[in-house]
């Protein structure tokens, strides 16, 4: 079973009292998707979105320089510790509707997990299953061990479609699209 600590990395973050336009700043040089917004102590308290900058502050005609984190953070911050499971993730960003999960160790954030990396991070293990067959068919073209590869991709590949459909329409459905075209590439590469 993977674990979450894989996902360990510098995470943005900023104060309660940072201003959106900041938030915005900190996006953009970044090139991520949100920061995690901490309280005097160095806890996270919320966690701010490009969505959330979209909807509670463009949509809503909020001044980017008079508006705080505090006011536009969702909360409370919905985590999951470094001995958790990629499962456990899932199973969060599902029931909470969320598509990104900050990883924590204690009270300190010490990473993120999101889906878009897990849907990258299954395109990885597809293409090494693919390659792992590809090299077996050269080696053997016809031996009993290739049907062997071919059930232990079909296994991860339901047992992830299912995680992904439990994450909820919003974020199941374009995933699961795109799933299922590294699942057809896989599919080809094995038959």
């Amino acid at each position: 079973m993977t674990r979450v600590e894989h996902y360990r990395r510098k995470v943005c973050s900023v104060p309660e009292e940072a201003t959106v336009r900041q938030i915005a700043a900190i996006l953009e040089r970044n090139r991520v998707g949100c920061v995690v917004v901490v309280g005097r102590d160095g806890s996270a308290t919320g966690i701010v979105t490009d969505r959330d900058l979209t909807l509670r502050v463009v949509a809503s005609g909020r001044d980017p320089e008079r508006t705080q984190a505090v006011a536009v953070m969702t909360q409370p911050v919905v985590t999951v510790a470094t001995e958790d499971s990629l499962e456990q993730a899932i199973e969060q960003m599902a029931r909470h509707g969320i598509r990104r999960v900050p990883v924590r160790e204690g009270s300190t954030v010490v990473g993120m997990v999101s889906l878009d990396d897990l849907l990258s991070d299954l395109g990885r293990e597809l293409e090494d299953l693919g390659e792992l067959a590809r090299l077996h068919g050269r080696k053997r073209p016809h031996t009993a061990g290739l049907p062997q590869v071919r059930e232990e991709a079909e296994i991860r590949i339901q047992a992830f479609r299912a995680l992904l459909e439990r994450a909820g329409e919003r974020t199941g459905d374009v995933l699961v699209r795109e799933f299922d075209t590294l699942r057809e590439g896989l599919r080809r590469i094995l038959d």
